[in-house]
């Protein structure tokens, strides 16, 4: 799993296309979304990819979330991290299960995902402080 986090002023995107004919249509109010003052969480599931590398992943997310102080995120598929991608089915089991445990979760008190499997223009704004940009892989 490999991961970029942003501390945002703000992301706002667009759902423009299907880029997998497997995932499901949007209705008209998920086909946008943003988040302000919060962590935007690109993310690539890879192939080796589990649910204990997606418990690890939570725990370090909390820890960054603490260190800067956010208590919002946006959870934001993106594959263009790997070139090891893990199959569209796998991946959004592993997107329910961060889903549902990202739910449970007292570190955040707003939590978003962006549609899997779809083009997307987006729109950021990217604070300008040393832990604003991080990468991570799991």
């Amino acid at each position: 799993m490999k991961v970029l986090y942003w501390h945002v002023d703000y992301l706002k995107y667009a759902a423009i296309k299907k880029a997998l004919k497997s995932v499901p249509d949007l209705e008209n109010d998920e086909k946008e979304g943003k988040i302000d003052e919060g962590i935007v969480v690109l993310m690539s599931f890879e192939k080796d990819d589990n649910k204990e590398k997606l418990e690890s992943f939570i725990r370090d997310l909390n820890n960054y979330a603490k260190q800067i102080n956010a208590k919002k995120v946006m959870i934001y598929p993106y594959a263009h991290l790997s070139k090891n991608l893990l199959n569209p089915q796998k991946s959004m089991e592993l997107l329910k299960t961060l889903k549902e445990n990202m739910e449970k979760n007292d570190t955040f008190v707003e939590v978003k995902f962006s549609p899997f499997g779809w083009y997307k223009s987006f729109e950021v704004k990217v604070k300008g402080h040393p832990l604003a940009e991080l990468s991570r892989e799991f």
